[in-house]
């Protein structure tokens, strides 16, 4: 897959990488880098990727980089461990530079000491995420929030300077 960045690919089971070599020494490798992102299209097709585990790096989760018309859909991430002092750090994407993100939801622990850190997308310029939650969230390094069924909508646009600039947000309690 990491080799085919631009190429659209369909989950047809669930996956458990709690197991080595996946949990083991850093762990996952993030799909797409700075330099080489992800812009293809992945479909969980509903299925659940479970015990991903990250140590340390930077633009990190189950992809580090994703950009341009990159689609990313119909996923559940349980059971996540992520650890860094880096930034750009979230459960499914690390950094988003655009794409779409659509019925995807994501439970863990992040511990990080960093900036830039969030629970489905750690550092989000552009780009838009619908219908997506976060489950039994623990973050960052000296506390613990746990956000039970939260979900949260947002659509992001750049501000030109870099920076991000809300097109909506809001959130709904279940």
């Amino acid at each position: 897959m990491r080799e085919y960045l631009d190429s659209a690919f369909v989950l047809d089971a669930d996956i458990d990488l709690s197991k080595a070599p996946y949990n083991t020494g850093n762990g996952w490798t993030p799909i797409g880098t700075e330099t080489t992102p992800f812009t293809g299209t992945f479909h969980g097709n509903g299925h659940t990727i479970r015990g991903l585990y990250i140590f340390e790096g930077k633009n990190l989760g189950l992809f580090g980089t994703i950009e341009g018309k990159a689609e990313i859909s119909d996923l559940t991430l349980k059971d996540a461990d992520i650890r860094t002092t880096k930034s750009g750090v979230a459960i499914l994407v690390g950094q988003m530079l655009g794409g779409t993100i659509t019925n995807t939801h994501v439970s863990g622990t992040i511990k990080a000491d960093s900036h830039n850190v969030g629970t489905l997308v750690g550092y989000m310029e552009r780009g838009s995420i619908a219908d997506s939650c976060q489950y039994r969230f623990n973050f960052p390094q000296n506390y613990r929030l746990k956000i039970p069924h939260f979900c949260r909508y947002w659509l992001f646009t750049s501000a030109g300077s870099g920076r991000k600039k809300p097109a909506f947000f809001f959130s709904l309690m279940r």
